[in-house]
């Protein structure tokens, strides 16, 4: 009971803060979000055997939906590469272009573990992130690790399904049941538009 009312008063004060503070809009590295974006590269497309499915089609369409959101709102966006896996993306890239981005490479599932942790935290704090919206595919492995490194690391946590993917499936859409960890720091929402409007 005592969860359920933390992560609702999570999801109160969150969305609060995007709608009613004008500064939190229309200043980068003040809002206190950013968004992540984890492992959206051709090398696990093709490993998934994904690449031309409709399943990712949506999954990036929904992805671009919340990144053409966060450059509105000037919520800087920082994308996690996992090493040998080629580059992120281009729809997804071009979208973010000309906003503030880093891209930081990993030799790890997570983000938040080997040699990218430091930079990982260091990037965040810099912008003065508290919660961070997760975007990736790879589900059950690079994102949940990632989700579970940034708690860890002291940062509260969105997403949804409809921006998770899980490159073992046809299509790529991971469950929203399984982020829910028992961690009250870690809200999932039902749909993307739940977080973007």
């Amino acid at each position: 009971m005592l969860h359920s009312y933390v992560s609702r008063l999570f999801v109160f004060l969150a969305l609060t803060l995007l709608a009613f503070n004008p500064s939190a809009k229309a200043q980068t590295n003040n809002s206190g979000f950013a968004v992540a974006l984890i492992d959206m590269q051709e090398g696990f497309y093709a490993r998934g055997g994904t690449t031309d499915s409709i399943g990712l089609k949506d999954l990036v369409r929904n992805q671009a939906r919340l990144l053409t959101w966060a450059v509105q709102k000037k919520i800087p966006v920082v994308v996690f590469e996992y090493e040998n896996y080629g580059k992120t993306d281009p729809r997804l890239i071009k979208i973010i272009a000309n906003h503030q981005y880093k891209v930081i490479e990993k030799n790890m599932d997570g983000a938040f573990d080997g040699k990218s942790a430091s930079e990982s935290v260091s990037t965040l704090k810099a912008w003065n992130v508290d919660v961070l919206i997760v975007a990736g595919i790879n589900g059950p492995y690079c994102v949940k690790s990632t989700i579970m490194g940034a708690l860890d690391a002291g940062f509260d946590v969105m997403t949804t399904s409809w921006v998770i993917g899980d490159i073992n499936h046809n299509p790529p859409t991971f469950p929203s049941g399984s982020w829910m960890y028992g961690d009250s720091r870690l809200v999932v929402f039902p749909t993307l538009d739940s977080i973007i409007k």
